[in-house]
Formats: C-alpha cells, structure tokens, sequence
C-alpha cells in the first residue's frame, strides 16, 4: 500500500497451513473453516513421489483455524483461533469443549485428556479430563505453548518448563525458540532458533533430566519438517534427518 511518505508491505495469509497429523498416520487439515481428513498408509513410495491420499470431509469449524493438534491418543483435535478454541472428536467430529485462548498445548501420553490455554500475556490455564483446574503462576510475559510431559511456555526471550500437576517451574531456558518439540515420551527436547532464512536455522536440544544437557547442530536451506523424534529437511546434498 502506497502513501505520501512511502509504501507499506502487508503479509496475508499463512506459509504453513493448519493440519495434525497422530501416531498413526490420520491427517486431518483446514480449508479455510472446513476441516478434512485423510490417511497415510505405508508402502513401497519412491523419494519426492507424491502420496495419494482419499480425502474426506468431516466438518466445519465455528473459527477459522490457525493451528489443529491431536491429543495424543488420537482421539480428540483441538482448533485454536480468532481467539478461542474447540476440542473436537477426532472420528465424528463433535464438539466436546470450547473457550477463549490464544495458544493451546495437550497433556502427555499418560494424561491425554489435560491441555492447557494462553488466554492472554498474563493469563494461563491448565484443564485435567478437560475441566479447569487452576491457573499457572507463570511469572513472566507468557508468548506461547508447548505440551508434553511439560508444559512449556515461551516468553521474555526464554521459555520455562512447568510441571502439570503442581505448576512449579522444573527448569527455565534462555533461548527465544521459534519452534519445540517434545521428543517421544522422555524429558528431551528439540528447539528451533532461527539464524537466517538464506542459510537455514539452528537446531538444540536439552535433557531436563536428570542433569540438563544440550546439543547443537545446524541445517541450512529448507524449513525442517517435525517427525516423532526425528526431523526431516532438504539440504543442498538431498534429505538429512536427525535423531535425538
């Protein structure tokens, strides 16, 4: 947009749409306000081959989606955005909760029913069997969520991983990730920090048990791709992934 003292550049729109994906390969993904599904099935698939998939609708959503994330059992999806959330039924598609937040980040395996909400800089909340239970005293700006074991939660140029049950603060980290992710079930974490966009980002992870740990490695070109406990990008050589 043009004006008297110059031009205005304005993003629309989103690089990375919103889709979920769990353990066993069903896809659920947005269209605008309506939401599809899919399965990835194994097989004999060559390398940079597309994957056919059978695409089936299951429903709307009352917001538009900017993110939707599996439990992790499977069972239910949540869909955050325009400043609330729903928890659907992953198979049927029912409405099972809803609220006002900003972020939203899922229990562990052994407490797939608990999340959490960032309802504002100061405001976070954490559900069990998807009925509140209380606030978190986070003690600083919070600026995003991850779940896990865990809950992290981002902000001030850090991010503090917080127990479910107590809410204590296990362990803060002075690093602004731009992405996390738990790695399988244990206190292991992967976090990605951005260098440059034209020579690729960095990558580090700590093990907040029993002693903290951390490892750094770097992938240039290509934005990586989450798997479980490995992370998938293009390089100039072709495809690396790393296990942590």
């Amino acid at each position: 947009m043009g004006f008297d003292d110059g031009a205005v550049v304005i993003k629309m729109g989103r690089e990375e749409p919103a889709v979920s994906m769990d353990s066993s390969g069903k896809l659920v993904w947005a269209r605008q306000n309506e939401v599809v599904a899919s399965i990835i099935k194994g097989g004999d698939i060559k390398d940079g081959a597309p994957v056919p998939l059978v695409v089936k609708e299951l429903g709307t959503t009352e917001v538009y989606p900017t993110t939707l994330s599996h439990s992790p059992n499977g069972r239910f999806v949540s869909v955050c955005g325009d400043g609330e959330f729903i928890i659907y039924t992953a198979l049927a598609w029912r409405n099972q909760a809803f609220g006002s937040a900003l972020d939203f980040a899922w229990g562990s395996h052994q407490n797939a029913t608990d999340y959490a909400i960032r309802e504002s800089s100061t405001s976070v909340k954490i559900f069990k069997k998807l009925k509140e239970s209380g606030s978190l005293d986070v003690g600083f700006q919070a600026e995003g969520l991850c779940g896990g074991i865990l809950l992290g939660v981002k902000g001030q140029g850090g991010i503090g991983f917080f127990e479910w049950e107590t809410g204590h603060l296990v362990r803060r980290i002075e690093v602004d990730p731009r992405e996390v992710k738990k790695t399988g079930h244990s206190l292991t974490f992967v976090a990605r920090i951005d260098m440059c966009r034209s020579t690729g980002v960095n990558l580090a992870s700590w093990s907040l048990s029993p002693v903290p740990t951390r490892r750094m490695c770097s992938v240039s070109t290509g934005t990586p791709t989450w798997k479980d406990s490995m992370l998938v990008s293009r390089t100039k050589m072709g495809w690396i992934a790393l296990r942590w």
